[in-house]
C-alpha cells in the first residue's frame, strides 16, 4: 500500500497549513518546547512530539490566543507538555487575500470554551472560540497498580472483592503485568492476599490472589490507557 501522505507534505523547515486537515480533522500536537527566534515575523517557535525538525511557528493571532486562553504571558516555557489541536483555515488572509493558515480549534488546560476577539485586519476583530481538549494521561504500570490497590480498600466483603478482581478490564491489565511487569504483578498479588485476609481472616486460595486471571483476554500491547481525544 502506498501512503500518499508522506509524498504531499510541503518541503519546509516548519509546519505548514497545507499539511493539516480542516477544522474538526486537524492534528493534535503535544508541545515539547517553546523558544524564541531571531525574527520579527515569527518570533516564537513551538516544538512538538513527532515534529521531525518542522516546528510550528504560530501567527501573532494564535500567539495572543495561547496567552489569553492559558492566562500565561510571561512564562511560555510552561506550555511544554500541553496539547493543542491545529487545523488549516483556508479563510486566513495574507496581504488582503485568502491564503490559508494554521489556527487552533482545541486546547488542553482549559475547562470551558474560550472566546477571544481575533484581529483579522487592522480595524476588524471577530470572536474566535477554542474548545477544551480532553487529555487522558498515559498511565504507567506502577501508577495503574497504585490505583488498583486503592480500589481494593473499597471492597467491603469477599463478594465485592472477587467482582473487583475479576472485572474484565482489570483482568486484562493484570495479565499484561504478569507477562511483562513481574514486579508490579507481585504487588497486585500481595495486595489481593492482604485484602482477602482482612475480609476473610484466613489465607487466600490461588484464585483470590490475582492468579485467576489466566482467562483474561490476550493482548500483546502493554501500553496502558492514555493520550488525547
Amino acid at each position: 500500500m502506498i501512503d500518499m501522505n508522506k509524498h504531499i507534505i510541503a518541503k519546509s523547515d516548519q509546519l505548514n497549513a497545507a499539511d493539516l486537515g480542516p477544522r474538526g480533522k486537524g492534528r493534535i500536537i503535544r508541545i515539547t518546547r517553546v523558544r524564541e527566534a531571531d525574527s520579527s515575523e515569527q518570533p516564537i517557535i513551538i516544538d512538538y512530539e513527532g515534529g521531525e525538525g518542522r516546528p510550528w511557528k504560530p501567527s501573532k493571532g494564535m500567539r495572543r490566543l495561547l496567552a489569553f486562553a492559558w492566562q500565561d504571558v510571561e512564562n511560555a516555557e510552561e506550555y511544554a507538555g500541553r496539547y493543542v489541536e491545529v487545523y488549516n483555515d483556508p479563510d486566513v488572509l495574507w496581504a488582503g487575500e485568502k491564503s490559508g493558515g494554521i489556527r487552533i480549534s482545541r486546547m488542553s488546560h482549559i475547562s470551558e470554551p474560550v472566546t477571544y476577539p481575533l484581529p483579522i485586519s487592522r480595524t476588524k476583530r471577530i470572536p474566535f472560540t477554542v474548545q477544551p481538549l480532553v487529555v487522558k494521561q498515559r498511565q504507567t504500570p506502577a501508577g495503574w497498580v497504585d490505583e488498583y490497590i486503592e480500589g481494593l480498600k473499597v471492597c467491603a466483603d469477599l463478594e465485592s472483592l472477587l467482582a473487583y478482581q475479576n472485572d474484565e478490564a482489570r483482568a486484562k491489565w493484570v495479565a499484561i503485568l504478569k507477562d511483562k511487569h513481574a514486579t508490579e504483578h507481585k504487588r497486585v498479588v500481595d495486595a489481593n492476599a492482604i485484602r482477602y485476609q482482612e475480609l476473610a481472616g484466613e489465607g487466600p486460595a490461588d484464585e483470590q490472589r490475582g492468579e485467576a486471571n489466566s482467562d483474561a483476554p490476550e493482548d500483546d500491547d502493554d501500553q496502558f490507557p492514555g493520550g488525547a481525544e
